[in-house]
């Protein structure tokens, strides 16, 4: 007999990667299906890498013959029949779903057999109902490190402690990413800061950023601000360890950000 699944083609950073996740994750447990992966999309581009492995994430990689063959669909002339080996290998019963516009589409929860989602699936309404599950999950399997303690130990002692993202790399040195997203303004920062100092008592900002050597010449212009120098020998998951234990956030147009938030 058959068993139906769930089977996410990741893409993005680890910002998209978690919106992957829970959206599965939560549409398995609505229907008591398996949650599977694969990472096609990422071998291909080579610019983002596999960036769940350290948290404690409850899916497998998809088996070799699935892969191959959801790689093959990738060719226009090979779509048809890669996709009819793989109604015989899962049961027939089988939905690609592309997310075309970044809406919550609820009729997915309807659909039967199994199910390939490709796309972002960044709403957390796919999760919302599951939410406990997905933060358990996302903790992560390995304690602070050593180059983080002393962040993680000051953020803990302030009693107003504000996460700060700049998010500037690709969205300033890709034009395409640029045209798309943009980035925040200085002013919007400042703008944020000068809210939260009339808003809440002894506020400090901890800057969370891809080119913290930027924010250190345009955004220190006060006393009470910390840079989270990373450590590029760990993964992005450190920083946003850091960032979930701030009370507070001023986030960048970015999903990342978002996760630090949330």
């Amino acid at each position: 007999m058959q068993t139906h699944k769930i089977i996410i083609r990741l893409r993005g950073g680890v910002g998209n990667q978690l919106f992957q996740y829970a959206a599965g994750r939560s549409i398995a447990l609505e229907t008591q299906r398996r949650l599977c992966y694969e990472t096609y999309h990422l071998e291909r581009k080579k610019t983002r890498s596999f960036a769940m492995h350290m948290f404690n994430t409850q899916w497998q990689r998809e088996g070799h013959i699935s892969c191959y063959l959801l790689k093959a669909t990738r060719k226009k002339h090979l779509y048809p029949s890669a996709m009819m080996a793989m109604k015989i290998l899962h049961g027939f019963d089988v939905h690609y779903i592309y997310d075309q516009h970044l809406n919550y589409e609820p009729s997915i929860i309807h659909k039967t057999g199994t199910l390939i989602l490709d796309g972002y699936w960044a709403s957390y309404r796919y999760f919302e109902n599951h939410q406990d599950t997905i933060r358990s999950d996302l903790t992560l399997t390995t304690g602070i490190p050593n180059s983080y303690q002393e962040y993680w130990n000051e953020i803990h002692s302030r009693e107003n402690a504000i996460a700060v993202h700049v998010r500037r790399g690709d969205y300033v040195d890709n034009p395409r990413a640029n045209a798309r997203h943009g980035t925040c303004s200085l002013d919007y920062y400042f703008k944020a800061m000068k809210w939260y100092e009339e808003h809440v008592q002894n506020p400090w900002f901890y800057f969370f950023s891809d080119d913290i050597h930027w924010v250190k010449k345009n955004l220190l212009n006060r006393k009470n601000i910390t840079l989270i120098y990373t450590d590029n020998t760990l993964g992005d998951y450190e920083d946003l360890r850091l960032m979930s234990s701030c009370r507070h956030f001023i986030t960048a147009n970015s999903t990342f950000s978002w996760w630090g938030a949330w």
